[in-house]
């Protein structure tokens, strides 16, 4: 089925975050990056949103020859009735994507990923929102093997983590977005 109703991609995160095992940065391994806080029913055009796609994304600036590079992503939406995200709980597992690991020991060096550049990786999970609660936000949670026990290799030991959120299917989508006005008179 062709879907062609017009979304709004909200970026999920303040800023981005910093996820680190031996060097410094903003969030430790294995520790949730907590989004900013959403009104879904505040995106404009007073349309209502029946789908998100939360997503995480990561990435490096650097390269490694490791050998034990593994990175386990989660992703998952929260709704709260408050607008500061005081109450926010888990919005249903049930839509939840499972954990997407990223370079396992199972991989060998043909494959394209198994790479000794700069990495990015990226997961999502897809909501019905519907009966959510008006406000959302996007929870990851990067994990990722230390690559060195050295802070010489800080530069690949970063992951420069994002998260983002997509809303699709709209109640409806304003007129000046889905038809056509042209008027041409050629003769």
């Amino acid at each position: 089925m062709i879907n062609r109703s017009i979304g709004i991609y909200v970026p999920g995160a303040a800023v981005t975050n910093v996820v680190f095992t031996c060097s410094t940065g903003d969030v430790a391994s294995g520790a949730a990056v907590t989004g900013k806080v959403i009104d879904r029913l505040g995106l404009g055009a007073n349309r209502i949103f029946e789908q998100a796609e939360a997503a995480v994304s990561c990435h490096t600036t650097a390269g490694s020859t490791g050998t034990d590079k593994k990175v386990t992503l989660s992703i998952k939406l929260q709704h709260g009735d408050s607008s500061g995200g005081g109450d926010m709980a888990d919005y249903s597992t049930g839509y939840q994507s499972a954990d997407q690991n990223f370079f396992t020991t199972a991989e060998t060096t043909p494959l394209q990923n198994w790479s000794t550049g700069p990495l990015a990786v990226a997961h999502q999970s897809w909501y019905n929102v519907i009966p959510a609660k008006r406000y959302i936000r996007a929870v990851g949670t990067v994990t990722k093997n230390g690559i060195s026990t050295s802070t010489a290799a800080g530069s690949y030991d970063r992951f420069f983590t994002d998260l983002h959120v997509r809303f699709g299917t709209a109640d409806y989508n304003p007129p000046s977005l889905t038809t056509s006005t042209s008027t041409s008179t050629s003769t």
